[in-house]
């Protein structure tokens, strides 16, 4: 049994051994702590000062607290309202209810004078009588399992690795674990390509680390074996930036190892939205990629792009323009290639507003 075999066991264990675990916070608790536990009101500083106090010097840290609060809440909704008119893959991962996504991608692509049109559809159903631990997910967009950015859905564009993922996946998950810090969830299902079934099995975990009143940081780790793959361990980490009250600069960084082929895929990407009014996004991204086809990392590519998001009619249909450059590193050729493709897309949106 290899070390990825150890590891992927002990998470295992580790999530069944703590599925029944989740209790109700105390009320006189602060919050769960990273672990889950609960964490008591000891604060150095904490006591009732009052205006008409004699400790009055004290009394600007309940001032203090309001706008902490205030500005420090900005970050996370500037965030989810960004993630929420983009649908990126996190938020609909994270989704509590029912919901359906359509969209209807048209790419043109100039190197090949081609268009194309890709519809794809996701959709997330929590099973009745689970109390939505347990969700019925299909899924069709690409490198839904590893969660790289799909170009044709307005994201930060990518070069497609040559083990990406482009199947319909079928999963079942259930959630383990919930609490304010971090969620545990187990997949089981497959993926269809053709008529050739592909079972699997994976981890997520989705961990909210320690934020401030202007930075928001998110780690989502995942594991998981397939048929065809054999074991993959994904890794995803997102720095939010507030820097003012429409406008976040966005860093990801992730990796994908895939276990069987020794085979690494690492990118990162920085993208700056400008939230033009509560109908429309403006984005700009910079991405570059690099992996170890060629028996050491390289960068197979990097480039620059732009998208245009536009709500179009109340919450739940979208357009999107997005132009992209990339510049694929062509080791046959010894060069790079520049690859310009312009994406026109329309999304529909159902979900459960409850």
């Amino acid at each position: 049994m290899n070390l990825f075999n150890v590891v992927f066991l002990t998470l295992l264990l580790f999530a069944f051994n703590l599925a029944g675990a989740e209790e109700k916070p105390n009320v006189n608790t602060v919050s769960l702590d990273l672990f889950g536990r609960e964490s008591p009101k000891e604060y150095f500083l904490e006591q009732k000062y009052t205006l008409d106090s004699k400790y009055y010097p004290y009394g600007w840290l309940e001032r203090a607290g309001y706008y902490q609060e205030e500005l420090g809440s900005r970050v996370a909704e500037l965030g989810n309202a960004i993630d929420r008119i983009f649908s990126d893959d996190d938020y609909f991962q994270n989704y509590q209810g029912s919901r359906l996504e359509i969209h209807f991608p048209l790419i043109y692509d100039d190197n090949q004078r081609s268009i194309e049109l890709s519809p794809r559809i996701r959709t997330k159903l929590p099973l009745p009588n689970t109390n939505k631990r347990l969700n019925l997910i299909l899924d069709s967009t690409k490198n839904s399992l590893t969660g790289m950015a799909d170009p044709a859905k307005g994201e930060e564009f990518s070069s497609i690795s040559k083990l990406s993922d482009d199947e319909l996946n079928l999963v079942l998950r259930g959630n383990l674990i919930k609490n304010n810090w971090y969620r545990l969830s187990l997949d089981i299902g497959g993926g269809f390509d053709a008529i050739n079934p592909n079972p699997m099995i994976g981890m997520r975990l989705n961990v909210n680390l320690p934020s401030s009143q202007r930075h928001s940081n998110r780690l989502i780790p995942k594991i998981y074996w397939k048929r065809f793959s054999g074991e993959v361990f994904d890794a995803q980490y997102r720095h939010d930036w507030l820097l003012s009250k429409n406008k976040i600069l966005r860093f990801n960084t992730g990796t994908t190892w895939w276990n069987r082929d020794a085979y690494w895929h690492i990118y990162q990407a920085v993208t700056y939205y400008d939230k033009v009014n509560t109908h429309r996004v403006f984005s700009y991204s910079l991405r570059g990629d690099w992996d170890t086809e060629n028996k050491g990392l390289i960068n197979s590519g990097y480039g620059i792009g732009f998208s245009w998001r536009e709500r179009i009619y109340k919450n739940w249909m979208f357009t999107s323009l997005s132009p992209h450059l990339f510049y694929e590193n062509n080791l046959t050729a010894g060069k790079y290639i520049l690859k310009p493709t312009i994406t026109l897309s329309v999304e529909i949106h159902f979900y459960d507003l409850n």
